[in-house]
């Protein structure tokens, strides 16, 4: 064991080898066995995905005998012997997943990660058709594996994600001392130009620093492709459905931390779409489909998110269905239309689900909620489009990164919030007198020949509901084609916010997203602006309903 105790060998390390090497060997794998997991993924339809699959085998095997890891070279020789036919059929593939999953245990167990060992990959042996004896294998003549005469090498540095962290923290708050040296009110009074000229070289420099950060923390989605890849092609043999996974874009780049976020609610639409989605291969036969199912996937770049669509070929949305169940929970008046606007309210609400009994493969609509949920909270948002025997088709859109944001700084009273620029529609000048209340209590003012709620910011956030006599300002938010107003008394402009956690009291106060550190040392609380919509709203509809109580007390 090395001196934290918990690196294990299997058996005796070689006399010549410390433990802090068998370490760093270790601490290699995991991306080994990514990859690994990609060409085993694609090798029955890309020769070169195969030529490194091998590859991969023979490196692993040489290093595992290295080390006096039998059973992980043995298995390493015995799946690189089955690939020199260059024949990799739909079977194989399961096994090599399986052998995958085996390495995967194994490594980890060795590193400590996992308290129980792996079994014996006996078993494995077999499924691959090997009943030689290893020694036999072992006596066979090695052939070099060839590396390619156009092969473009690429050196990687493996790094902590910590130390990842830790850079990216550093430099944010050097983004918030250069702000405070830029803004400082000593330096306007000196001005000059040479003064002048490095300032803006400092933040030139650090615009660029940022910028870096930032790029290492951006991570292919790639794996995650690869995890749905395979979900895909287990759900497929356990549910007796062929699936055909295609995907694009897997080489677009997001925020190292967003992928993990987004692990779940991918592969939740992934079981949904092979659960329930795409058919049975006769029922599809009967519908003149083809009997192999259809899910695509699709990543891209778009005006500074990150685009995610997950689409099937299958039955699609029951709107019949879900129009029944949702009347009968009450969540749809009888003579209202099932627009597709509300479809998509319904299956995302809460617990909703037209399915009769759960499953382990969950119900489209069951867990939706939380999908939502999720990605709400990643400041994205999720769509749904479905036309009934023609399949399914949902539209994620999440921020590339939310570390550093673009904002808009405002105050009220003597507190500043900032509010990302992107969710901000417009501001205009308003009076006290231009606000309205109609005959329902709703608070409203009128921008761009509409009236909409109008609210302010702090009765949105519990502080308070007073609105001052002079001129305020509106700013004008949308989410998903709702729009509110919340007045504050003075924007103070754009900047550059880096996004502070917050503590746990102030996690569950609507409206609220982070903290920032403002140029003069003060904290400065940044908004969730769909937060502030949904309070919005849901005070207008509060007023609604106390007007209707106060009306059926008239009346008696």
């Amino acid at each position: 064991m090395n001196e934290n105790g918990i690196t294990r060998h299997p058996d005796k390390l070689p006399y010549h080898l410390d433990m802090d090497l068998y370490a760093d060997f270790l601490s290699m794998q995991p991306p080994v066995l990514a990859s690994m997991e990609e060409y085993i993924l694609r090798a029955g339809h890309e020769t070169a995905a195969l030529t490194e699959l091998r590859r991969t085998f023979h490196t692993l095997k040489g290093e595992a005998g290295f080390f006096r890891l039998e059973a992980v070279e043995n298995l390493c020789h015995l799946a690189e012997d089955t690939l020199d036919a260059d024949i990799f059929s739909e079977d194989m593939t399961s096994v090599f997943l399986d052998i995958q999953s085996w390495l995967k245990n194994a490594f980890d167990w060795y590193s400590g990660k996992k308290t129980a060992a792996p079994e014996d990959p006996k078993h494995l042996h077999a499924r691959l058709g090997m009943e030689k004896s290893l020694p036999e294998l072992k006596g066979k003549k090695e052939e070099p594996v060839s590396t390619g005469t156009h092969r473009q090498v690429r050196e990687n540095v493996l790094v902590e994600a910590e130390r990842l962290d830790r850079l990216m923290d550093t430099i944010g708050e050097l983004v918030i001392v250069e702000t405070m040296v830029r803004q400082a009110p000593e330096l306007v009074h000196i001005g000059g130009g040479s003064l002048n000229n490095h300032l803006a070289q400092l933040t030139k420099l650090t615009r660029e620093l940022q910028t870096l950060g930032l790029n290492l923390r951006m991570v292919p989605i790639r794996p995650l492709f690869m995890k749905m890849q395979r979900m895909v092609q287990e759900l497929g043999k356990t549910l007796g459905k062929p699936v055909l996974f295609q995907s694009a874009g897997d080489e677009t780049e997001l925020d190292r931390s967003l992928v993990e976020h987004l692990r779940d609610p991918l592969l939740h639409l992934v079981r949904n779409a092979m659960g329930h989605g795409i058919e049975e291969p006769e029922t599809r036969k009967a519908k003149n489909k083809p009997e192999q199912g259809l899910l695509r996937i699709e990543a891209r770049h778009g005006g500074g998110d990150i685009h995610i669509i997950i689409e099937d070929d299958g039955q699609g949305l029951n709107a019949d269905a879900i129009a029944k169940k949702a009347r009968e929970k009450g969540l749809l008046n009888a003579d209202t239309p099932l627009t597709p606007e509300i479809l998509e309210k319904i299956i995302f609400h809460p617990g909703f689900t037209t399915a009769a009994s759960l499953t382990e493969i969950s119900g489209r609509g069951v867990g939706l909620d939380v999908v939502r949920d999720q990605i709400l909270s990643l400041s994205g948002n999720i769509h749904v489009d479905s036309t009934r025997d023609a399949g399914t088709r949902f539209h994620l859109r999440i921020p590339m990164t939310v570390a550093i944001i673009d904002g808009i700084v405002c105050r009220c009273g003597k507190r500043r919030y900032v509010i990302p620029t992107l969710s901000v529609l417009g501001s205009l000048e308003v009076r006290p007198k231009d606000i309205c209340n109609l005959p329902t209590g709703m608070t409203m003012a009128t921008f761009q020949d509409n009236l909409i709620p109008a609210s302010p910011l702090e009765a949105l956030l519990q502080r308070s509901d007073t609105l001052g006599q002079n001129t305020c300002l509106m700013m004008v938010l949308e989410f998903e084609n709702q729009r509110t107003g919340i007045l504050v008394d003075e924007i103070l402009g754009k900047q550059q916010i880096v996004v502070k956690p917050l503590g746990e009291s102030f996690k569950e106060i609507q409206g609220i997203a982070g903290a920032a550190i403002m140029p003069d040392g003060e904290v400065g609380l940044i908004l969730d602006p769909q937060g502030l919509i949904r309070a919005s709203l849901s005070q207008v509809k509060g007023q609604a309903f106390n007007k209707a109580l106060d009306r059926k007390e008239l009346s008696r």
